[in-house]
Formats: structure tokens, sequence, C-alpha cells
């Protein structure tokens, strides 16, 4: 073997561990990437594929969060959390805001709900407003009716923006329990109202 062949060996070996080190790194951003990515669902989608962004949305906010399947169900979403029970229904509309017809769905899953406990959850409506048009570009994302009823009820009312917003800045900072209660308290809070997440707004952009 010629000299000098054995060090250059082994100097092509680190290079391959480096390689393989940057890929494996590489990988893992492309990943995170991925996964921050999707949650821009809550942004443009609607049906199953924003119930199930939502219901993220929710855990990552510390919220028991799940559906519950089944002929006589008509509610979206149960939350659970140390500061209330609440039942969510999720819209997403093409062109419009969100209507009467979910406020509707909400009361009545909420009076079936009470007929099970006894006792009546919090509403919340979940909206994402005009999601084929630009975020900058979106009108309101209630009715007028929606919001005379909500206000009513004293459900709260939430954009899936916003959310987006709050997922966002949970997302990069896991952490922040003392946040995350105060957003949970926010929709307890907000009786007829849309709700303020009360999330620091530096850290708040993507």
């Amino acid at each position: 073997m010629l000299f000098g062949v054995d060090l250059l060996d082994e100097k092509i070996n680190d290079v391959e561990k480096k390689i393989f080190e940057f890929e494996s790194q590489k990988s893992e951003i492309e990943i995170e990437r991925s996964r921050l990515n999707d949650y821009k669902s809550l942004l443009y989608e609607q049906g199953h594929v924003l119930e199930k962004k939502v219901l993220d949305a929710l855990r990552l906010m510390g919220f028991k969060a799940e559906t519950v399947p089944g002929e006589n169900t008509d509610f979206d979403v149960i939350l659970e959390s140390e500061e209330g029970r609440a039942i969510a229904e999720v819209e997403g509309r093409d062109d419009g805001a969100i209507h009467k017809g979910k406020i509707d769905q909400l009361l009545s899953a909420i009076n079936q709900d009470a007929e099970q406990r006894d006792s009546f959850a919090k509403g919340i409506l979940i909206g994402n407003h005009y999601r084929l048009k630009a975020l900058d570009q979106r009108e309101e994302p209630f009715t007028k009716t929606v919001i005379s009823l909500a206000k009513q009820y004293r459900y709260a009312l939430i954009t899936t923006i916003d959310l987006y917003n709050v997922t966002i800045y949970f997302l990069q900072h896991p952490e922040d329990e003392g946040c995350k209660k105060a957003c949970r308290k926010a929709i307890f809070e907000a009786d007829g109202s849309a709700v303020k997440f009360p999330i620091p707004e530096e850290k708040s952009k993507e």
C-alpha cells in the first residue's frame, strides 16, 4: 500500500461520518418543518382536516380534547381542563362568515350533553372564515346574528387565525404553562365575545 493511503482512508471515514450526522440533522429539521407547516391547515382547511388540527392546537394549550362519534351526537369537540368543561363546534367556510347554523348546532349539542350530566358546558364556536382568501383580505369572521346569539348564550368565539398564532407560540414555548393556563382561562371568560389570547406579542410570530 502506498504511503499515506491509510491516513486518507481515515479522513474519508471521518467525512462520511460527518455526512451521516448532517443528513440525520437535516432529516430531523425537515420533519419539524413539516410539522409546523401542517398547522397551516388551521388557516385554509375545513371539515375533518380542520377539526383534527383544532384538536391538536387545543391539546397544545393544555386541554384534554377529543371528538365523540355517534349517530346521536352533534358536537365536534369536547374540552376538559382544570378551568372547566366545554363543547366546541368547528366550521370552515369557503367564501363567507360563520353563520347561524353552527350556533344552532352548538346549542343543540350543549343541551344534549346537559341531559346526561345535569350541567351545562361552556359553548365555543371556532371558525375558519373566508378560508380561500388571503388572510389580509378576509372580512368579518362571524355574522351579526352569530355575535348576537353568542352574547345571549355567553359562548366564546375563536377564529382559527388567532388559534394558529397561539399554537405557533406554544410550539416554540411548550414549557410556558402559565401562558397556557391564561389562554384557557380567557376562553372560559369570553362570554359572547371573541377570545383574546394573552400571548407575548413579540413571540407570537411564525
